[in-house]
């Protein structure tokens, strides 16, 4: 299994694109939080879609599996949630 670490600001969009490359090409995709599947409109295909990311309500580490006929392989995404920096000018 294989991981990787993405830096996001809080309260921010983020989309997350895990396209496989397989043969035979035909994949589905499937994203897991805390042991749970996920369903759309977060987890649609090959895309994670996480609107106004929050570093205390969210979860920090998400699942993809992309399975075809073959056999499946697994990429776990940590997320490194920013506190979103504020300036006030005079």
């Amino acid at each position: 299994m294989s991981s990787y670490t993405l830096t996001v600001v809080e309260h921010h969009l983020v989309v997350i694109n895990l396209t496989a490359v397989a043969n035979p090409a035909a994949v589905s995709y499937s994203w897991y939080s805390a042991g749970r599947l996920l369903d759309e409109p977060v987890a649609d295909g090959p895309l994670l879609t996480l609107d106004r990311v929050s570093r205390h309500k969210d979860p920090r580490s998400f699942v993809c599996v992309a399975s075809n006929d073959e056999g499946n392989t697994t990429l776990t995404v940590h997320l490194d949630v920013q506190c979103m920096h504020i300036t006030f000018q005079s």
